[in-house]
């Protein structure tokens, strides 16, 4: 039985070689079947149409006297409902890449950012003419193509740091059978992508003060077997999470999520002997850009 659904697993994912759909502005990442489906492949006009269906059959079916009196609150109860897991799963993720307060005699500190959790990204500047040379036609094209770039190279520096962690799941899957690193991620992949402004320190309460905000970004890429789209199988998904400190250092963590039936985490936090790990295009724009 354990083989054959083995052998179930990899057949179905076969079937999400590519995501050729929008960027979502969601938390929400496809770490599971039942969500890489429901998010990738379930047309939102089909989810609507289900919904107005539903909502046309209780008008039908349910008495009107019943409806006035539970229709209201009901209705605003999945309204609350929905606001606070949206609320939920946002302070979750804030939470991976905020610092805590450390105790100290004097009082408490503010945990210090390891320099071995910060990488370096080139600032977007529009008239540079490496852009076009690259086809970036924006900013958002200017960090995504960095921050997967990063993500490759952090997870290359982990294993060279880590070798002993590629005899489990999920770094294994970034190792082919002939040795060799095998890290198929695209920035023309990206599924998810939020941004918003938020305190380094999770113990400190919101504040209006917008210098004491830094810029977050989370957004997720699925990471595949294969560059080769007619026989590469989809493994699984990592999600990226930055704080950005100053005009080009950010704070980076990365989840890995191998793909199955429920969702399993592996974390990248600080990597030791890895320090201020720099994009491909800062290393080698950042004096061009001056």
């Amino acid at each position: 039985m354990r083989w054959l659904r083995g052998g179930y697993i990899q057949q179905t994912r076969g079937l999400f070689k590519v995501y050729n759909g929008p960027v979502r502005n969601s938390y929400v990442v496809n770490k599971t079947y039942l969500q890489l489906v429901w998010n990738n492949y379930i047309p939102y006009q089909l989810k609507y149409l289900s919904l107005f269906g539903t909502g046309i059959l209780t008008l039908i079916k349910v008495h009107p006297s019943i409806l006035l009196t539970l229709g209201p609150p009901m209705g605003l109860g999945a309204y609350y409902l929905k606001r606070n897991l949206t609320k939920l799963f946002r302070q979750r993720q804030i939470g991976q890449i905020q610092s805590s307060k450390v105790d100290v005699q004097m009082g408490t500190l503010d945990k210090p950012i390891s320099a071995s959790e910060i990488v370096k990204i080139l600032p977007y500047d529009e008239s540079q003419l490496y852009n076009v040379e690259r086809g970036i036609e924006n900013e958002y094209d200017s960090l995504r193509e960095q921050i997967v770039d990063l993500v490759e190279q952090r997870i290359v520096e982990y294993i060279s740091l880590n070798p002993d962690s590629t005899t489990r799941e999920p770094m294994r899957d970034f190792i082919s059978n002939e040795s060799q690193f095998n890290i198929n991620v695209f920035s023309n992949q990206v599924e998810t992508w939020t941004s918003t402004l938020i305190h380094p320190n999770r113990q400190v309460e919101p504040t209006d003060n917008v210098s004491d905000l830094k810029l977050f970004i989370n957004l997720s890429v699925p990471y595949y077997s294969s560059r080769n789209v007619n026989t590469r199988k989809r493994l699984g998904v990592i999600s990226v999470f930055l704080m950005k400190l100053n005009e080009t250092d950010w704070k980076m963590v990365l989840n890995i999520a191998p793909l199955g039936w429920r969702s399993r985490d592996f974390w990248i936090r600080d990597i030791n002997g890895c320090e201020y790990l720099a994009s491909r295009m800062f290393a080698t724009l950042s004096s061009r850009a001056r």
